[in-house]
């Protein structure tokens, strides 16, 4: 059964850019996940720029457990919370 991801990001203004991966970390996620099929994704932003949602789909509970497990996707939302909290930027996680 597909597990749903759903994150929310607020941030105060659009001078402080949403956090964003360097490009070797976008790789990874896109070769292990994207490109094999195991996970889908959309972003979108809301028309005053403030708000980003970002959807992921994961095939499975075993392909959700295993992003959120992997040390280096664990590394990403370190870093992502880090520069969030740094940034006044608010984010929440949803699972259904």
């Amino acid at each position: 059964m597909a597990i749903n991801f759903t994150r929310i990001s607020h941030r105060p203004s659009t001078s402080i850019p949403f956090y964003s991966p360097p490009q070797n970390m976008i790789d990874y996620f896109n070769t292990t996940w994207v490109l094999p099929g195991s996970i889908t994704r959309t972003k979108t932003l809301t028309e005053t720029g403030l708000t980003e949602t970002l959807m992921i789909t994961f095939i499975n509970e075993a392909t959700f457990i295993s992003f959120v497990e992997n040390p280096i996707m664990s590394k990403f939302r370190s870093d992502r919370e880090i520069y969030n909290n740094n940034n006044n930027i608010i984010s929440y996680s949803q699972k259904t």
